[in-house]
Formats: C-alpha cells, sequence, structure tokens
C-alpha cells in the first residue's frame, strides 16, 4: 500500500522521494526499485561483518523455504546447503526469496568447514547445550560468520558440532515447548547478528520494505557452486 505522502523512511527518519531515485528520478512510493541505477541511503554495508547461512539435514521443505527467506530479509551473503545435491531440495514457501541469494552446495560438513576455513568465515552452531552461549548476549567478534543450523526433531549431532567455533542458543521463558521452529530461531538469530553488525535499514515505502531487482541480476552474475 503507497504512502499517500509518497515518502520513504529509513531507521524511522523520513526520506524525501527525491533521495530514492532511479536513474536520477524519484520512484513511486510502494513500487519496486527494478535496476541497478538505484541509489538508496545507507544501502551499502561496507565494513560489516558478513553473514552466511548452513543448512544441514533440515527435513520440512516449508522450513528451508522460510528460512532462504528470513536470509534474504537479513541481508545473508549467501547459503550453504549442506551433504544435498541441487535438484534434492526443495525451497518450498520460499516466495521468490531464492532468485536474491546465491546456494552453494556441499558434500560433507568436513568439505563446507574446509571451504570456510579458506575464506576465513567463523561457524557458530545454533544449539541447545550445556555450553551453548545466549544469542542475546551478542557472542560475535568482528569476522564474517555462518551460522549452523540442523534437523528440526535431532537438531545437530555431535560430530557436527564439533566443526563449529562456538555453539549459540535462544533462551526461553516459558515453559510449554521444548524448543522453538529451526526457521523461526533462524530468523531470531540472523537478527541479533544484524543488529549487532549495524546493518544498514532497508528503506520502507508505504507498509512494506523497498524492493531492489537489481540484487536479482547480481545473484545470477555469481552463479552457483555445484559440488556434487
Amino acid at each position: 500500500m503507497a504512502s499517500p505522502s509518497g515518502e520513504v523512511t529509513l531507521r524511522g527518519e523520513v526520506i524525501p522521494s527525491e533521495e530514492v531515485t532511479l536513474r536520477g528520478e524519484a520512484i513511486p512510493s510502494g513500487e519496486a526499485i527494478p535496476c541497478e541505477e538505484v541509489t538508496l541511503r545507507g544501502e551499502d554495508p561496507a565494513g560489516c561483518p558478513q553473514m552466511y547461512v548452513a543448512i544441514y539435514n533440515i527435513g520440512k521443505k516449508k522450513n528451508i523455504g522460510s528460512i532462504v527467506r528470513s536470509c534474504v530479509a537479513f541481508r545473508v551473503s549467501k547459503i550453504f546447503v549442506v551433504s544435498r545435491k541441487k535438484n534434492e531440495v526443495n525451497f518450498f514457501g520460499h516466495m521468490g526469496t531464492c532468485e536474491y541469494i546465491t546456494i552453494e552446495y556441499f558434500c560433507s560438513m568436513k568439505e563446507l568447514k574446509t571451504h570456510l576455513r579458506e575464506n576465513d568465515i567463523l561457524l557458530y552452531g545454533c544449539e541447545i547445550t550445556g555450553s551453548a552461549i545466549p544469542v542475546t548476549r551478542h557472542p560475535f567478534v568482528n569476522k564474517d560468520t555462518a551460522f549452523l543450523f540442523g534437523n528440526e526433531g535431532t537438531g545437530i549431532n555431535d560430530e557436527t558440532l564439533s566443526y563449529c567455533d562456538k555453539i549459540i542458543y535462544i533462551p526461553q521463558y516459558g515453559n510449554g515447548t521444548c524448543s522453538l521452529n529451526v526457521s523461526v530461531s533462524c530468523a531470531i538469530i540472523l537478527h541479533h547478528f544484524a543488529v549487532w553488525a549495524d546493518y544498514p535499514e532497508v528503506a520502507i515505502s508505504g507498509k512494506k520494505f523497498v524492493l531492489n531487482k537489481c540484487a536479482i541480476s547480481l545473484v545470477k552474475q555469481q552463479g552457483a557452486r555445484r559440488t556434487n
């Protein structure tokens, strides 16, 4: 729904429509930004540590799709799918967000860990254990970080956790459920990291965030890594 005044907001601050431009012209409120000529105030997160998500042994397709959607919403750079081929993964419910993010495939956790080490990326396991650190403490460091999420029922096994540099969990305050849905957990953790890393908030137009369609072409240029 477009704002009657045509204004766009960022972090609660009203941005004059002329500051959201397309080929030098203001775009109407509520419309998507369709190409690379866009200029958005505060859009470039240069200097912020990058965020990645590793999906391992997640069983339900709707959870995978929801995770992809959260990844795009919180500016995850790439998704790493472990132990599944590209044609074996169903991103049901991603609502078109797969087009906005690069997805890479790895045969095993060992292969993924090697890739992360070579690219100086930390791996945080998201699991409830006695030694896990609450995500509310923001136990992050100024390095690119990948977050690993596991199976809905069994979680992340001990062997896989041994690959992690740190293990974190989401505190609960009610005792009517043993854990959160994996896609919900993913969204909460990604939001915590984005806030901690001070990612720039996307502009708002009407009652929705501004959609930047030029991101699709950038993802297509990067391509996808197929290791199996």
